[in-house]
């Protein structure tokens, strides 16, 4: 089930994507040991990497637990359709 929510601006988008990082990351942990993630790069999720930085958030998830790979969109090949 796809669902589309819209915020008032990216400082709410960003609380919420950390919600739901948290959120994610407990299930994960919970049911498979681990948390596997790709972070992007660039100016678009900083805010939401700063909250995740800060309580409440950081002490939301097991950081031992969490396995981080940055991701990079740029070498997706132009000849890539979906």
């Amino acid at each position: 089930m796809s669902r589309m929510l819209t915020f008032p601006d990216a400082d709410s988008v960003s609380a919420a994507a950390a919600v739901d990082f948290v959120e994610l990351a407990r299930e994960a942990i919970r049911d498979r040991g681990r948390f596997s993630v790709v972070l992007a790069g660039g100016s678009t999720p900083r805010q939401l990497y700063r909250l995740l930085a800060e309580a409440p958030y950081r002490e939301g998830v097991r950081g031992e637990r969490v396995h981080f790979f940055w991701g990079d969109e740029r070498a997706v090949g132009k000849s890539v359709s979906w």
